[in-house]
């Protein structure tokens, strides 16, 4: 079983998005309780992440949140295989939402 989860934009509305990836990954991983632990963690992880940047950031400043998991079943260690995690979150100050440089920076 594997997952991915993926967004950019402004802090608040990449949570919602999100969170119903989060969701549908959840169901993905249903009957697999471990996998299932780990995406809740992550899904932990990555809101506690947002709600520190929604509160520091100054409401121009974009993210990217990137997270994918492999349970590995099946797979020889010896070959790479596995269980996998990765996870990314990052500031994106020069992500323009609308518009170009100049004029986003008289709004």
């Amino acid at each position: 079983m594997s997952w991915s989860i993926c967004a950019v934009g402004m802090p608040g509305p990449v949570r919602a998005n999100l969170a119903a990836q989060f969701d549908s990954a959840k169901r993905g991983a249903e009957g697999l309780t471990a996998e299932r632990v780990t995406i809740e963690a992550i899904e932990k992880a990555v809101n506690s992440e947002l709600d520190l940047l929604i509160g520091r950031l100054d409401g121009r400043t974009a993210v990217r949140v990137k997270s994918a998991g492999s349970a590995g079943a099946g797979s020889s260690a010896s070959l790479g295989g596995g269980p996998q995690l990765s996870l990314s979150v990052e500031c994106l100050p020069e992500f323009l939402s609308h518009g170009r440089a100049e004029e986003s920076d008289e709004a």
